[in-house]
């Protein structure tokens, strides 16, 4: 029996690609170049920006399903297929991985869930806005070297502002500082009584400075 990850298409990027990225209005949206309603993967990163419009996909075998404005993140050589899209306002873009910042890229990798809601009133979706808009703006054009670059520059700004987001929202006590905040303040509960002398309380900083280090 053949395995049935040999059954799933692999689709590359779009013959409309300009410089490795395409991006798609989904208003005005044209026929796909391929069936998105069956599962496949693509050679490349898919980011699509819902303002408006409810969705329900499959990304890696999952059900993922949310109302606008949210965020949406398919890797290279994820499983995904749209099941229904009622509505649908916003942005679909393409592109090479190799063109995007690898710190950038590795932070979207490791941190990003599918979907990532957003505030409406946020100015993070302001600016996705204005950056998704302009991006659509400088493709439309005739494109020579240096407006290949603007696009480059444009999408990579795009997706370090998401990075930035994503890390901001991060926790701000990592484990190791948890965990030497806890033990101070347990060691702090226990002088307060009295058992301990000043010549300890120092061994246990250094203890805590060891820790830090770990």
């Amino acid at each position: 029996m053949k395995n049935q990850s040999h059954l799933i298409k692999q689709f590359e990027l779009s013959s409309q690609a300009k410089a490795g990225i395409v991006i798609v209005n989904m208003e005005g949206r044209e026929a796909e170049e391929h069936d998105v309603s069956k599962p496949h993967r693509d050679d490349h990163c898919q980011l699509m920006l819902a303002v408006s419009g409810e969705f329900k996909l499959n990304i890696d075998f999952e059900t993922i399903e949310f109302v606008a404005p949210a965020l949406l993140f398919v890797f290279p050589e994820q499983v995904h297929h749209v099941t229904e899209v009622q509505d649908p306002k916003g942005w679909m873009i393409s592109f090479d991985p190799s063109l995007i910042d690898k710190e950038v890229l590795q932070v979207l990798e490791n941190k990003f869930n599918n979907p990532s809601l957003i505030q409406r009133d946020s100015v993070f979706f302001q600016q996705m806005i204005i950056l998704m808009d302009f991006i659509e703006k400088v493709q439309l054009q005739n494109t020579n070297h240096y407006l290949q670059k603007s696009i480059h520059s444009l999408l990579n700004a795009l997706l370090s502002l998401i990075a930035g987001e994503l890390v901001s929202n991060l926790p701000t006590i990592k484990g190791k500082e948890r965990r030497s905040v806890l033990i101070k303040e347990n060691f702090i509960k226990l002088t307060s009584t009295g058992l301990y002398s000043n010549h300890l309380l120092q061994d246990i900083d250094n203890v805590l400075r060891v820790l830090n280090d770990i």
